[in-house]
């Protein structure tokens, strides 16, 4: 046996796993300073105009948003409130089962990360 077909076979695995990721979306959401915030929302954006989807319970700066079915394409946000919020875009074929980490008070720190 080569040296290369243990790797081959780890990242033959992997590829399998990320493509059979179960249906629907999952979004983990860390925010740091959340300040005394008890709850962060899905929203999203029509034009200019941003239209709550979903609620999720806030503890500890951490919160998880699921679905059965897949996000819409279009522009996205999550945050405690719409002028903080943090803005992602939703496109056709992309995983939505991922994380994101973000201080909503700065903008350079923000984290996305696919679960595969």
């Amino acid at each position: 046996m080569s040296s290369l077909q243990p790797l081959l076979l780890i990242i033959l695995l992997a590829i399998s796993a990320c493509q059979t990721q179960p249906a629907g979306y999952s979004i983990a959401v860390n925010l740091e300073e959340a300040g005394s915030a008890d709850s962060v929302y899905l929203y999203r954006y029509g034009g200019t105009a941003l239209t709550r989807l979903e609620a999720a319970t806030l503890k500890r700066g951490e919160a998880r948003f699921t679905g059965t079915g897949l996000l819409d394409q279009g522009m996205y946000a999550i945050g405690v409130k719409p002028e903080s919020s943090i803005s992602f875009l939703i496109s056709e074929g992309a995983s939505q089962h991922f994380s994101m980490s973000a201080d909503p008070g700065k903008a350079s720190r923000r984290i996305f990360s696919e679960s595969c």
